[in-house]
């Protein structure tokens, strides 16, 4: 499996999927002869590794002007600096796969499976094997993704990524996705990817989690938890601040809570494109005082931490594919208020183990009501737990990409017979 990204630990993305598929074949051994392979180490079968933390070299954020933004902005809707240097990560891509090949001396009787373009396309530039699996995790292709991230318009980048994102996809042997919103994502994104999408060909690889018996929580968390009234609620968000999340919509729905005399605190974890909106929004809806913001990347064990003394997490996307933050905040009874989207309907059922989000908004803030006066809080809390140790544990997750290797497997015989 390769990810062409630095091995964090258990983060989003492809990176965090490829590490806590490690994770879980370690627990459960039901894949043998498994490589993990990153930018920066390679994870090999029954090799200990040592733990690996999130938040290690990531707390580092560029700081600039307004006007050096300004710069950079106009450029890159000039589109060739970033055409440039998606070349320059294709052919370093490349090298490193190279490296790799000549290392573990990759052969047609190997299944590859990829969990990002970069890495499946540098792959395919070199070799032609038998059996190439891609599981595509982006939020929609790769230029919406792009776009949701940097809020920029760039036509000759667009056609570009459009390019790469179609010569890959024709020659890898199966394209597998992490839920039915994913596949979705991507045609409603670029309609002409539909070609590649056939629902019995592609399968649903959905993303798994085991609540861990300890947490290693950092001092600053634990000081943050004791300092939250255990009598209010607490609603927690944990996204990148772009476009497709949707998070600047939240605080809109935050005020109908507030002319209900709730007592709450909003717990956002995340930082992004749209940070300025979003304090925009918090000022304007007067919810400053009700809210913590940590601007950083923290320890996953921190986040899970405060996920613990959650009541409801908040997500109000565009367009989801499954957000692997949704099923931890779920294993620990955290009710999801989501907006009715792509991945989203396969996780919650409305009004029996979460919500949908639709204006207007005073509609929810009723419903919600009505379950906490009715003492139905906590039995949805429950019911979210149920669910989610049923339907997306690690062991379900695993078994999900055992089957796709075996496709893979089954690809290769056919193609040799």
């Amino acid at each position: 499996m390769f990810s062409y990204a630095q091995c964090w630990g258990e983060v989003g993305g492809s990176s965090g999927v490829n590490y806590k598929l490690y994770l879980s074949n370690k627990k459960y051994k039901k894949i043998d002869n498994l490589y993990h392979v990153f930018m920066n180490r390679v994870i090999e079968p029954d090799k200990l590794i040592e733990k690996i933390s999130n938040s290690d070299g990531l707390e580092k954020k560029m700081k600039s002007n307004k006007l050096l933004k300004f710069c950079k902005k106009f450029l890159k809707q000039l589109s060739a600096a970033d055409i440039i240097a998606f070349y320059r990560k294709l052919h370093k891509a490349k090298k490193w796969i190279w490296q790799m090949h000549k290392k573990y001396e990759f052969t047609d009787e190997d299944r590859f499976l990829f969990h990002d373009i970069i890495s499946a396309y540098a792959f395919l530039k070199l070799f032609a094997m038998k059996s190439i699996g891609l599981v595509y995790h982006q939020q929609g292709s790769l230029y919406a993704e792009w776009n949701a991230q940097t809020g920029i318009e760039a036509k000759g980048y667009h056609l570009f990524l459009n390019s790469i994102m179609e010569k890959t996809f024709n020659k890898v042997h199966i394209l597998a996705f992490p839920s039915l919103g994913a596949r979705e994502a991507l045609y409603n994104s670029e309609p002409f990817l539909k070609k590649f999408v056939k629902p019995k060909v592609n399968p649903i690889v959905y993303n798994g989690f085991d609540r861990p018996d300890f947490l290693e929580t950092s001092k600053e968390i634990i000081e943050l938890v004791e300092k939250i009234d255990p009598t209010k609620k607490v609603f927690i968000t944990v996204a990148s601040l772009n476009y497709a999340k949707g998070v600047e919509r939240i605080p809109e729905f935050l005020a109908y809570i507030k002319q209900n005399k709730w007592d709450f605190v909003w717990i956002i974890i995340g930082m992004g494109e749209m940070e300025r909106r979003l304090q925009e929004e918090i000022l304007h809806y007067d919810i400053k005082e009700n809210v913590v913001w940590l601007k950083r990347f923290l320890k996953h064990d921190d986040i899970l931490k405060l996920f613990s003394i959650s009541d409801f997490y908040l997500l109000f996307h565009r367009w989801s594919i499954f957000d692997f933050s949704t099923i931890e905040a779920m294993a620990y009874g955290v009710v999801p208020i989501l907006t009715p989207v792509g991945g989203n309907l396969e996780m919650i059922q409305d009004g029996l183990n979460g919500f949908f989000a639709k204006e207007p908004y005073d509609q929810i803030v009723d419903r919600l009501s009505a379950l906490i006066n009715n003492n139905e809080l906590e039995k949805m809390k429950e019911k979210n737990v149920i669910i989610q140790q049923e339907n997306f544990n690690c062991k379900s997750f695993l078994e999900g990409y055992q089957d796709l290797l075996k496709k893979l497997e089954g690809h290769y015989e056919t193609v040799a017979e």
